[in-house]
């Protein structure tokens, strides 16, 4: 019954990223050592402290659905859709924000518009910066990666983290690549909390970053997330031990793409 799009299941596969730290309890209190069949795999994701469940639905209009009946159509035993459930395990309000303002955007024309592009580049493939040093925010923003990555590389995971979100850049990140890259939004957040245990850092992340999404709803474009090479990241890649990593251009690129830059004005 295995998803043609998916793959075998990759034991402790958790372990192998640190990306995936957002996610690892979830995982290891899942403890499969294969895909389950269909029947408990709906209902071991579907935790009780969630308002949503999963469920092998097909044909149906997406945001619509989940609305109307509180299931996330989710195919069996395949990596991106699963990823997606674990994220909606972990940051619920969060999901819950992007599901109402794609429900929002469509009520107000036919036209698909930035706002929506906004949060399905988000759900895809972003990553929540969660910054308690102004000046690694700025840097960020202005595509300053030997600041970000060099000169303040010490700060990493005491005064910024990055939280992976986007299910989509998850999954890539069972084989990770140069050239991996999510989309950021800021977060700022007090030093302390970024000391705190992931699950209290995380319940703390989606507080906010839901009430972020409902804020930006009437007016988000992609143009307010940053490109982040995540690879760049210190901890996640072992060759940016080497400085000479980071003078690859064609992936630390210094400007947005063309049609990043264009966003605002469409």
């Amino acid at each position: 019954m295995q998803n043609a799009q998916s793959s075998d299941w990759r034991a402790q596969f958790w372990r192998q990223h640190p990306a995936f730290e957002v996610v690892a309890d979830c995982v290891e209190a899942l403890a499969w050592s294969d895909w389950p069949d269909a029947e408990p795999y709906y209902r071991q994701l579907s935790a009780a402290h969630l308002p949503i469940r999963f469920a092998e639905v097909s044909d149906v209009s997406y945001e619509q659905h989940i609305a109307a009946t509180g299931a996330v159509p989710t195919r069996y035993a395949n990596w991106h859709d699963y990823f997606n459930a674990l994220i909606w395990n972990v940051f619920p309000n969060s999901k819950q924000a992007l599901n109402d303002l794609h429900l929002l955007a469509k009520s107000g024309g036919s036209q698909r518009g930035s706002r929506r592009d906004a949060a399905t580049l988000f759900d895809e493939s972003g990553v929540v910066f969660a910054c308690s040093y102004p000046a690694l925010s700025d840097a960020l923003m202005q595509m300053d990666w030997p600041t970000l990555f060099q000169t303040q590389r010490q700060q990493w995971h005491r005064q910024v983290k990055a939280l992976m979100f986007g299910h989509g850049a998850l999954d890539k990140l069972r084989s990770p690549y140069i050239g991996l890259t999510a989309h950021a939004l800021v977060v700022p957040v007090d030093a302390w909390l970024l000391q705190q245990p992931m699950p209290i850092l995380r319940a703390e992340i989606d507080r906010q970053l839901s009430k972020i999404i409902s804020e930006m709803a009437a007016d988000w474009t992609p143009a307010d997330l940053y490109p982040l090479p995540l690879l760049g990241i210190p901890g996640w890649w072992p060759e940016n031990d080497n400085p000479e990593f980071y003078a690859n251009e064609q992936y630390f690129r210094r400007q947005r793409r063309r049609q990043e830059k264009s966003t605002r004005q469409s």
